[in-house]
C-alpha cells in the first residue's frame, strides 16, 4: 500500500503532466510567432543565466522529470541553449514564454504574437499566488506537496487549460 508520500508524489506527477500539456501549447504558439524572425536575428535573447531557474525550481525540475527532457545535461555554459534554441520539451520558466523582443512586437504584421502572449499569460498564471503569495515556481519540493498546494493547482490547471483551447 502506497505511503501518504507516494501518494502526493504520484499526484504532483500527474499534475505536472496536465501542466506540460498547457507548456506545449504555450511552446507550439511562441513557436510559430517567433520561429522567422529568430532564426535571422544576429542577437540571441536567450542567455544561460535564465535557465537557472529551470534547475532551482522544484516544480520546473518535476516536470522536466516528466517530460522527454528528463534525461538531458546541463550544460554551464550554455544552459539548455541549442543552436535552434532551447532544448527542454518542458520546465521552461515562466519568463522563457512571456518575453517577446521589441523587433518581434515592433511587426503589427504577426499574427501569431497575440495568441502566443495570451498563452503564455495563461501558463504563467498558473500557480500565482499559489501558497503565502508565492508563485509555484518558487515553492520547495516540501511546499509542493501540501494539500491546499496540490488542491489549487489542480483547478489552476483545469481552467488554464480550458482557457488555453478557447485561444
Amino acid at each position: 500500500m502506497p505511503t501518504n508520500l507516494q501518494r502526493r508524489n504520484c499526484e504532483l506527477a500527474d499534475l505536472a503532466r496536465h501542466y506540460i500539456r498547457l507548456e506545449k501549447l504555450a511552446q507550439a504558439a511562441g513557436k510559430q510567432a517567433c520561429t522567422s524572425a529568430c532564426s535571422q536575428c544576429r542577437k540571441v535573447c536567450c542567455r544561460e543565466i535564465f535557465c537557472h531557474e529551470s534547475r532551482d525550481s522544484a516544480w520546473l525540475v518535476l516536470v522536466r522529470q516528466q517530460s522527454e527532457s528528463a534525461a538531458l545535461r546541463y550544460d554551464t555554459r550554455k544552459g539548455w541553449l541549442a543552436k535552434n534554441g532551447c532544448r527542454l520539451s518542458a520546465g521552461r520558466p515562466p519568463v522563457c514564454y512571456e518575453f517577446f523582443c521589441s523587433a518581434l512586437l515592433a511587426n503589427p504584421t504577426n499574427a501569431a504574437i497575440p495568441r502566443a502572449r495570451t498563452l503564455a499569460k495563461i501558463l504563467s498564471g498558473v500557480g500565482a499566488r499559489i501558497h503565502g503569495g508565492q508563485h509555484l515556481v518558487t515553492l520547495d519540493a516540501e511546499n509542493l506537496r501540501l494539500e491546499r498546494v496540490r488542491l489549487r493547482l489542480a483547478a489552476q490547471l483545469s481552467a488554464a487549460l480550458a482557457k488555453a483551447q478557447n485561444v
